[in-house]
This record gives structure tokens, sequence and C-alpha cells, in this order.
């Protein structure tokens, strides 16, 4: 599955993720942290993810439940 993510310029968006496998979180913190996105947040019970992303292009590649890479295109 493959979500692309618009975010108007001069806008934030907070971008929330289900069914995250266990496996792709420090993957997945390790790159929103790269990307200097803020506010990140991992919901263990509902295996859920959370941040927030600035203006542009996100596109965020789903594999059988599980969420192991975002690429984001500067625009």
């Amino acid at each position: 599955m493959f979500l692309q993510v618009m975010v108007p310029a001069n806008s934030i968006a907070v971008i929330s993720l289900t069914n995250v496998e266990p496996g792709c979180i420090q993957e997945l913190n390790d790159y929103v942290t790269e990307m200097e996105y803020s506010n990140y947040q991992y919901y263990e019970k509902e295996r859920r993810v959370e941040f927030t992303a600035p203006s542009g292009q996100i596109n965020i590649e789903y594999k059988l439940n599980e969420l192991c890479r975002i690429n984001e295109l500067k625009s």
C-alpha cells in the first residue's frame, strides 16, 4: 500500500499511521528524527504512530501491516 500526503505551503500536518509493525518502530523513529519532524509518538496498544510534518510531499509505503520507509520529496 502506498500513501502520498501533500501538506500545503505554510502549513503543518499531524500524520497518524495505524497497524505499524513493532519491528519497524525504531527505523521510523530514526527517520522522523532525521527529517526533523516533531511530536513523534508511538501508541503500542493501538499500534499507531503519529508525528507532525511541515509542508511538502511525503510518500509513505506500507507492506502487510508494517511501515518501514517514508520518502520525502522536497518542494
